[in-house]
């Protein structure tokens, strides 16, 4: 039957809109670790921009050795420093993901990559490679994701680290306030969203009964 379909429409449309008015991303720069920019073929030890390590390799596509990102034209490959990152914003009880490519080189290291965060976080929220993948075997970039809940407002530290394996990351992102806790009690315009939606469905099926009638 229609009306029970045209319910289920609305209703989907009413909860995405709230969706939609507190959707509020987060800043993460450059998680492509496209800048600084180098020349194709290069690997060069340094820091990329926006981001804190001690020594880790900036590498462009078609060195020869780490192979290819496919998300841009560079990427970095981990060399025992931590690299991090420090984000303000967040707001307690707040969901967001924080997500990312990784590639792996096979070899002995029981532990090659661990991701941490610091700050206003869940404590829980972490990612250990190990939990994942096999390490006798090549891995090419591949996307992971952590999802957590801001215990208070505030910034969050998001590290990166390894033991001495051949780890590359790229397509770091932050994705924020993807499920906001519900209120305690409905705000007056989302009574008033609800009261549109109900007159709307009311007219329609009154439509309806004049047309069977007709």
């Amino acid at each position: 039957m229609m009306y029970p379909r045209l319910l289920s429409v609305a209703f989907t449309a009413f909860v995405l809109s709230l969706a939609s008015q507190s959707a509020n991303a987060q800043i993460l720069l450059n998680g492509g670790f496209e800048l600084p920019g180098q020349p194709a073929g290069l690997i060069n030890s340094g820091v990329p921009t926006d981001w804190t390590t001690d020594v880790d390799f900036l590498v462009s596509n078609g060195n020869g050795v780490f192979g290819n990102t496919p998300y841009g034209s560079q990427f970095v490959v981990m060399d025992e420093a931590p690299l991090s990152q420090t984000v303000s914003g967040f707001t307690q009880g707040q969901t967001y993901v924080f997500g990312f490519d990784f590639a792996y080189e096979s070899g002995t290291q029981s532990s090659p990559l661990i991701v941490s965060l610091s700050g206003a976080d869940d404590s829980s929220a972490s990612f250990d490679l190990t939990t994942m993948v096999s390490f006798d075997a090549t891995i090419p970039f591949q996307s992971t994701a952590i999802v957590f809940t801001a215990a208070s407002s505030g910034s969050i530290t998001f590290s990166f680290s390894d033991v001495g394996a051949v780890v590359a990351l790229d397509n770091v992102g932050l994705y924020g306030n993807i499920v906001p806790p519900p209120p305690t009690t409905p705000e007056p315009s989302t009574y008033a969203e609800m009261l549109l939606g109900l007159v709307a469905l009311a007219g329609f099926g009154l439509m309806r009964r004049r047309c069977a009638r007709a």
